[in-house]
């Protein structure tokens, strides 16, 4: 896979947290994550606890399960928190038509929902199932797989997405097209960058401006914008110049360009950056719930989940606390002990921020040179492009970097940043001339991490603390620096 991931899937940025969604699939939502004293619950939308905080690393339910972890090892719960499969696994995704990808000793398979493999692992990287179809990679190319795990679409791309409205934007030659279910291109690889089909448009980028193609390739609105993401309840966050406003599918703006981010609507209303606050607008651009917030998620089941100096709350629509985190207690080891989201990290206690920043670059520059001293030992070294996308680097553990690393590259692998948030780590062993080897990243202080996967290369203010650190292949993608 190469570097050359979409921009505009960074549209939701900080916005999407833990809650969002971006298959286009969208369940009624009735337990809610809810973090307290370095761990991870659940609570219903009257705010009552009904799964203890008692996990280490958590996903939001899909179809009834939830992917939980303790330690190391993953399971699934079910809504009343019993294990409906038994902690196991060295990761483990979402289900999405009734299976689930898991990860065992480097491998991707799938199981059902009594934790029985019905697909073995085999891949290198696995997604959910959409539309009949799961996208897998397999030596660096990506293909499809119906669900006994037959290729219906033989790996052969540089990347691929799911499947949404019959069609998938795959990667060939540096170029992006759109391929049917059957693996016949019905857009020609021709951008330089495409997403998913929603409300029959998607977004592809041309000539570094982003525009929207029907399904046959033609282009229903020019490409002229900077940055832009799929539609969500017929309007599509794009950025014009350096602020974002809201578009139809005419292209006609219809909340004009005035925010610093901005993400897609979600239940009638949008999250918004203004300056360094955040808050929400209507579908009349209308300032619903001021900008007031750190960081914050888009609303579900009428609920959003926002953050404040570490502190963390659900907000109903009307900007109304539902519930909050009481007070953080500190870990045995002097960090905040919070626990982690499964789409990134949690909330974390206060502190020297600027100190904890500073330490965490220097974790990651030094873990980062360990590695990258490794990588040249087996093969030589490449170089960062515009975006990074993590999907594409294998995942591993930091028991397993430390057989790999120490104490030949380094004498300890740090497990935690700054405000004690525990680092991601990915890590190509298997295949070190792969285009994508290793990657690191800490969520920041806020301990969520702001994109799934995808990451622009570009710098931060220094003071904004919840920004992730991101470190991929010799080079850091997101990282502190100060202006001019």
């Amino acid at each position: 896979m190469t570097r050359k991931a979409p921009l505009f899937l960074l549209a939701i940025l900080i916005f999407g947290g833990a809650c969002s969604n971006d298959s286009g699939d969208k369940e009624l939502r009735e337990l809610f994550l809810t973090p307290q004293d370095g761990k991870l619950g659940f609570m219903n939308a009257k705010a009552e606890i009904v799964i203890a905080p008692q996990f280490d690393v958590a996903d939001e339910f899909h179809e009834g399960l939830a992917a939980v972890a303790v330690g190391d090892r993953w399971g699934y719960i079910d809504e009343k928190g019993q294990y409906a499969v038994n902690l196991q696994f060295d990761q483990a995704g979402q289900f999405s038509e009734g299976l689930a990808p898991v990860l065992v000793e480097k491998r991707w398979g799938y199981i059902d929902k009594k934790g029985s493999f019905v697909i073995n692992p085999q891949f290198d990287t696995a997604t959910p199932f959409k539309e009949g179809l799961a996208a897998v990679e397999v030596d660096g190319r990506t293909g499809y797989v119906d669900k006994k795990g037959t290729f219906v679409i033989n790996p052969q791309f540089d990347e691929g997405t799911s499947f949404s409205g019959g069609l998938a934007s795959v990667e060939s030659g540096g170029r992006y097209g759109f391929i049917d279910k059957k693996g016949q291109f019905v857009v020609n690889p021709q951008f330089d960058g495409a997403s998913r089909f929603s409300d029959g448009l998607a977004p592809v980028i041309s000539g570094k401006r982003v525009g929207y193609i029907d399904e046959k390739g033609r282009f229903v609105i020019n490409p002229q914008f900077d940055d832009g993401s799929w539609f969500e309840e017929g309007l599509a966050v794009v950025k014009s110049g350096s602020k974002w406003g809201f578009i139809d599918s005419s292209g006609k703006f219809v909340i004009n360009p005035q925010f610093d981010q901005a993400g897609n609507f979600s239940e009638g209303l949008a999250s918004v950056l203004v300056g360094d606050r955040a808050g929400f607008v209507d579908r009349e651009g209308k300032l619903v719930i001021n900008p007031q917030y750190d960081n914050m998620s888009t609303f579900s089941g009428g609920l959003a989940l926002v953050s404040t100096e570490g502190r963390w709350a659900y907000i109903d629509k009307s900007g109304k606390p539902v519930w909050t985190m009481t007070e953080p207690k500190q870990a045995e080891d002097g960090s905040s002990g919070q626990p982690m989201l499964a789409s990134g990290g949690a909330p974390s206690g206060m502190g020297d921020d600027a100190n904890r920043q500073k330490q965490t670059v220097a974790d990651i520059r030094n873990t980062g040179t360990a590695m990258f001293s490794w990588l040249t030992d087996q093969v030589g070294s490449g170089a960062a492009g515009d975006t990074v996308n993590l999907m594409n680097y294998p995942h591993i553990s930091r028991d397993d970097l430390v057989r790999v690393l120490v104490p030949q590259y380094m004498q300890e692998v740090p497990a935690r940043d700054g405000w004690g948030n525990l680092y991601e780590y990915h890590l190509n062993t298997g295949n070190p001339l792969a285009p994508q080897v290793m990657s690191i990243r800490s969520p920041g202080r806020d301990g969520v991490f702001s994109s799934s996967s995808y990451y622009s290369v570009t710098s931060f203010i220094p003071g904004n603390y919840d920004e992730d650190i991101v470190w991929a292949d010799g080079f850091f993608v997101r990282w502190p620096q100060k202006p001019g």
